[in-house]
């Protein structure tokens, strides 16, 4: 059997073996280092099942032989070894020994008599799995009951781990590791070191009986210096329980790189539920040099990550210039597993620290994490993290977007470089709303997009706004938000009672270059855009002054007409310098005076003279009558101003008197005083 796994590209090649106790396994064969273009079938070797030869696209043959495995069958909870494993005695510590004396893989499987709740106490370490041939271990007791798995029951005497693995190519599926916390930071329930392609499905780690309290191992599973494991499945099944540790669920370290983690609970109950914390993080790669996946587009693949007592995911780079990237996508990370209730992780859902070229989430609802409820940040970079894509998330509300259930930040980075928030692509905006504040970016810091988000609504408009900001910088150059083709909608936010004047966009101290493009700004309970914290930052001589964004100067709209959709403005700024202006039309004023700005009308290019002034007019047809026309400026470096003072549409005569009588906006009328 030849599979090739969409979500990662990889190919696996697997033998069917029966087994008289668990039914049919599969045996995983080493996978060709090449795509395969062509493969045929024979018997190359004495058994009776046929072995494969496959030419890489590379031109290179490789060949996957068959051979025969061994069924071995514990048959006792004791932990003694008389150097047989056979009917009459074999125990797990037997059972390992004797698949790492074979030449070939081997099944080890759990007899029935054992019965539910079987469990192992080892005096010792178990034989660390050494064959580098496909091994199984199936837990496997009685199937179909939660305590059907056999169980390692920690501490171990002196063990450092209830189970380790060096020689790779292993399944181990159906055991439950508990309680082994001997060594402190060196334990673990499962150490998977060295060789890789192993794959760990429908285990507990860390857990009770019932898969509802915690018996917690130091971490539940470590992977050191090992690739291409798969910890979890998109099966129904596959996925681990690996929750009630007392450090992190699954710790990840050294040169291990290109790891899955799929369909996974992390931090819950067997049911997904109620919070079983592991007491720092779920999952953490700790300087690991090959990235990895966390979740999958495909149907049971995301993992749960939520009420660990630290962070959801940490990732920490390993300060290499360009390390393998990181794949966060289809997770629900903050909330029970059906995204409706908060099961928070105690800091942030997701931190990234030094890492580079990482992808949190995708341009389709499938790899889209749900990350939400979560104490801090939904999302939180640090130290330089580089290259970062967050794309088709939603971010403080629940699956369908509709109820808040927010972090207190939606995304937070002290130093961001090259971050993409959303993009132009159908499907990469993301959902951004519910949270105490929506996106802060603050720090030494450059390249940022942020672009087609929505942020402050709910997924179907409604207002879900941000009680402070919904989006604050400071510190930061070189910052796009919005363009024509992805423009942001950011609403509903702010106007809170101790910062009463942020609301859309607050660009605060020691930014430069951050060019606000043709959004959609508007109903937030400050400013639409706030150049700092004072009120509204009136226009000045020359435009000599500076701050944020230079503070540069907004337009002034002179007089509209209705008819002729004629915009009539001037730009007071620095002399003979070029400066765009876009144009904005909103159902109303903002209460200041000064606007925000709904619908996006178009732009002008204009030059200022000698003196530093413009004076242009532009056309735009269809003007509403009674709807406020604001504008902002931004000059050649990418420093847009505050939106302007608004100017009313005027009514027109046709529209005053348009069914014959008073009709019309009576606010155009003026008072008149005698007869």
């Amino acid at each position: 059997l030849l599979i090739r796994r969409p979500s990662t590209g990889r190919v696996e090649i697997f033998h069917a073996q029966a087994s008289k106790t668990s039914g049919p396994s599969l045996e995983k064969l080493p996978a060709p280092e090449t795509l395969v273009s062509e493969m045929i079938t024979g018997r190359l070797n004495v058994d009776s099942r046929d072995d494969l030869v496959m030419l890489g696209s590379d031109g290179r043959v490789e060949v996957a032989a068959s051979k025969n495995r061994a069924a071995l069958v514990v048959t006792t909870t004791d932990d003694t070894d008389d150097g047989t494993c056979n009917a009459s005695h074999c125990s797990l510590r037997e059972a390992i020994n004797h698949a790492n004396g074979l030449t070939s893989g081997s099944t080890i499987t759990m007899h029935t008599d054992l019965g539910l709740g079987a469990m192992i106490e080892p005096l010792g370490e178990l034989p660390t799995l050494t064959q580098t041939s496909a091994t199984v271990i199936d837990g496997t007791v009685r199937s179909g009951f939660l305590t059907g798995r056999f169980i390692i029951q920690g501490p171990g005497g002196s063990s450092r781990s209830g189970m380790r693995i060096t020689g790779g190519n292993a399944t181990i599926t159906r055991l439950s590791i508990r309680g082994f916390t001997y060594f402190w930071d060196l334990s673990s329930g499962l150490l998977l070191e060295t060789g890789g392609n192993n794959t760990v499905e429908g285990c507990w780690f860390g857990v009770g009986d019932t898969g509802g309290d915690s018996v917690g191992n130091y971490s539940g599973l470590r992977i050191l210096n090992s690739n291409n494991n798969w910890i979890g499945g998109t099966a129904a099944g596959a996925g681990n329980v690996i929750s009630g540790n007392d450090s992190n669920g699954v710790y990840i370290v050294g040169t291990s790189g290109n790891n899955s983690i799929l369909g996974n609970l992390i931090g819950t109950n067997v049911s997904g539920d109620v919070a079983v914390p592991n007491d720092v993080c779920g999952i953490v790669s700790n300087q690991a040099e090959g990235g990895g996946t966390i979740g999958s587009p495909v149907s049971g693949g995301g993992n749960v990550i939520s009420g660990n007592d630290g962070w959801g995911v940490w990732l920490k780079g390993s300060n290499i210039p360009y390390p393998g990237s990181w794949l966060i996508q289809g997770n629900t990370i903050g909330l029970d597993a059906d995204c409706e209730d908060a099961i928070p992780n105690g800091e942030s859902g997701i931190w990234l620290v030094d890492e580079k070229n990482c992808t949190i989430g995708g341009t389709n609802a499938a790899l889209s994490n749900v990350i939400s409820g979560n104490v801090e940040a939904g999302i939180l970079l640090s130290s330089a993290s580089t290259f970062a894509q967050i794309l088709g998330n939603f971010i403080g509300t629940n699956g369908s977007g509709l109820i808040g259930i927010g972090n207190q930040y939606g995304i937070q980075d002290s130093s961001p470089e090259e971050l993409t928030i959303g993009g132009a692509v159908a499907g990469a905006g993301n959902l951004i709303s519910g949270n105490d504040q929506g996106i802060d970016l603050n720090g030494s810091g450059s390249s940022i997009e942020i672009l087609g988000n929505r942020i402050g609504l709910a997924s179907d408009g409604a207002p879900l706004g941000h009680y402070k900001y919904g989006i604050y910088l400071a510190g930061l150059q070189n910052v796009t938000i919005g363009s024509a083709a992805a423009p942001n909608v950011i609403a509903f936010n702010g106007g809170s009672f101790d910062f009463p004047d942020w609301g859309g966009i607050v660009v605060d101290t020691g930014s430069s270059g951050v060019q606000i493009g043709p959004n959609s700004i508007f109903d937030n309970g400050g400013f639409g855009i706030a150049l700092g914290n004072d009120g509204v930052t009136v226009n000045d001589a020359y435009d000599a002054d500076t701050g944020p964004n230079g503070l540069q100067n907004y337009p002034v709209i002179n007089s509209v007409d209705a008819g002729s959709g004629t915009v009539d403005f001037q730009l007071v700024s620095a002399a003979s310098t070029a400066f765009t202006i876009l144009f904005f039309e909103s159902p109303s004023c903002d209460s200041s005076g000064y606007g925000e700005g709904k619908t996006y009308l178009g732009s002008k290019s204009v030059t200022t003279n000698s003196s530093g002034i413009a004076i242009d007019q532009v056309v735009f047809a269809g003007l509403t009558p009674g709807a406020a026309i604001t504008a902002t400026a931004t000059d050649p470096d990418g420093n847009t101003s505050e939106f302007s003072q608004c100017f009313t549409v005027p009514y027109g005569a046709d529209d005053i008197f348009s069914d014959g009588f008073e009709s019309g906006n009576f606010n155009q009328w003026s008072n008149v005083v005698g007869s």
